[in-house]
């Protein structure tokens, strides 16, 4: 809601259907946003790569992670990525080299970052190729399988 109050031109696009649908919506209804607000509700897994496609950034403000399939899945369509800095996110997102790392219900520090990645083209750029290249490098099944079979032996 600060970055429509700013006059920054912003679509947010929300996937899933989990406990908190409602909530955000009757919240985007109370901040009177609802117009620069999508729920996209569940996405078919087909329809990942079109929708991560339609993107511009890729947020994932999150209180705590294990392994976030949502990032990989952002990483390998090469999306700049501003997350939440917790355990399970900051494993995979250097700050300022493969993505832009942001405090905790940090609203501020989470608008500066989307501003950031929005009006500098160069940055926007460095980050969306080297999420590409941490997936590519770290994130294909052949690395997984390795890795896994590594593992288990």
């Amino acid at each position: 809601s600060e970055l429509v109050k700013t006059g920054f031109n912003v679509k947010l696009k929300i996937a899933g259907d989990g406990e908190n649908l409602q909530h955000l919506k009757k919240l985007s209804r109370d901040l009177n946003i609802q117009k620069e607000v999508e729920f996209s509700g569940m996405i078919d897994p087909n329809q990942i790569n079109d929708f991560l496609n339609g993107l511009d950034i890729y947020v994932h403000a999150s209180f705590g992670e294990t392994m976030s399939n949502s990032i990989m899945q952002a990483q390998a369509s090469g999306l700049p990525i501003v997350a939440s800095n917790v355990e399970g996110i900051n494993n995979v997102i250097s700050n300022n080299e493969n993505g832009l790392l942001v405090e905790v219900k940090n609203v501020t520090h989470l608008n500066q970052a989307i501003k950031s990645i929005s009006s500098q083209a160069d940055l926007r750029e460095k980050l969306s190729a080297a999420s590409y290249k941490y997936a590519e490098e770290f994130l294909s099944r052949d690395r997984m399988f390795n890795a896994y079979k590594e593992f288990c032996s």
